[in-house]
């Protein structure tokens, strides 16, 4: 059998025979208009009225904005235009972001009658922008963004993905606990995500139920799915990733290939680290991770003492004690080379490659004699938005 996997923007076949195949997961296909989606979406919200029928000339509208979506600045126009269209001056709204991306590159491509909003970085430790909002029932008092807590109106722009420590992150967790004050940000980090989900559920009552707009992922850089609405929609959305972009396999495979799409400039080394933790989900100890990319991104700088000869139980150690979000990659990265051996094709110098524990690759051949060498294979294209688990 041919198995098609996306390698950036290229796509590449290998070949296996069937028998040894225990599973080939590819992704779901994109929309063509995904501005359309969202337009669509907003004015039929899924058990709710369109978002304009909740505004008035005059209110000061939130929005929420995930600066990981692919062409953000298509997305976001629909949004704003529906809320212009219900005499809301575009001067009065407030686009609020989480840390991390401070340049807003994607500004630039939003139509001029379009660029009168505001954009507001979340600062946790600014007291000042943080407004108390109310104490929940397990007695946390709860500190957030005062720009969203002072708002007639939140819209919620996201993208919905798995995330190790969130579970169903986007949606509610944009708010809770993206938005909350550093102490929470720290203290959330040490719950379990089904304790996230319940919190920041408590939370999006709080507020009144926030309007969502969520953004079901297809391959590479592509939007599937628009999902617009209140509570029931934010439980749609976690539905529908569940079932477009959860893995279940029967068993542990001797090798997973696993492969980034998209364009290579957007890939961070925490999308290389997630697709490889993700593999080492479902391959057998001691088995081979394949890893198809085909950018050059910056590493993890925990993981440069790897090539200090430091060993990569104790740089672990010491990472799982920091507990700050942005140590992630390098910790996937670890636990996965802990759980197999790793094989990278990428652009990354091969010496680098080496210094990360893993075994450079320069081409499709040397992909396809592991793949080939293999008693059993699982594929997984675009292996940084998935969940994987072995059933068995």
């Amino acid at each position: 059998m041919q198995i098609a996997m996306s390698r950036g923007l290229e796509r590449l076949t290998l070949e296996l025979d069937d028998a040894r195949c225990i599973g080939a997961f590819h992704s779901p296909t994109a929309l063509t208009d995904p501005a359309g989606a969202v337009r669509e979406a907003l004015d039929a919200p899924l058990e709710y009225p369109p978002l304009r029928r909740a505004l008035t000339p005059g209110d000061r509208v939130a929005i929420v904005l995930d600066e990981s979506l692919p062409n953000l600045a298509a997305l976001l126009s629909p949004v704003l235009e529906h809320v212009a269209a219900a005499g809301v001056p575009l001067a009065g709204v407030v686009l609020v972001c989480a840390p991390g991306n401070p340049a807003h590159g994607w500004i630039d491509d939003l139509p001029d009658e379009l660029s009168d909003v505001h954009i507001e970085d979340h600062d946790a430790k600014d007291k000042k922008k943080l407004a108390y909002m109310a104490t929940t029932q397990s007695g946390r008092r709860l500190y957030l963004n005062r720009t969203i807590v002072e708002a007639d109106q939140v819209v919620v722009l996201s993208g919905r993905r798995f995330d190790p420590a969130l579970g169903h992150a986007g949606g509610e967790t944009s708010i809770f606990p993206a938005l909350a004050d550093e102490e929470t940000l720290h203290e959330t980090m040490r719950l379990a995500p089904r304790a996230i989900h319940q919190e920041s559920s408590e939370v999006a009552w709080l507020f009144g139920q926030p309007f969502h707009v969520q953004i079901i992922h297809a391959g590479g850089d592509g939007i599937a799915e628009v999902i617009a609405g209140a509570r029931e929609a934010t439980q749609r959305g976690r539905e529908r990733l569940d079932a477009v972009w959860s893995v279940r396999v029967p068993r542990h495979a001797e090798t997973v290939v696993v492969s980034l799409g998209g364009d290579p400039a957007l890939q961070t080394f925490a999308h290389l680290a997630r697709a490889t933790y993700t593999a080492s989900k479902i391959v057998q100890p001691d088995g081979r991770i394949v890893i198809l990319s085909d950018g050059a991104p910056s590493i993890a700088p925990a993981l440069e003492r790897l090539a200090r000869g430091e060993e990569p139980e104790d740089i672990l150690a010491s990472l799982r004690k920091v507990n700050r979000p942005e140590v992630l990659p390098a910790i996937h990265w670890l636990r996965a080379m802990a759980r197999a051996k790793l094989s990278l094709w990428s652009r990354l110098p091969a010496a680098l490659v080496e210094d990360l524990g893993a075994t450079p690759l320069e081409d499709v051949a040397q992909v396809q004699r592991l793949v080939s060498a293999s008693k059993g294979v699982i594929f997984l294209e675009d292996g940084h938005r998935r969940r994987a688990k072995v059933t068995e």
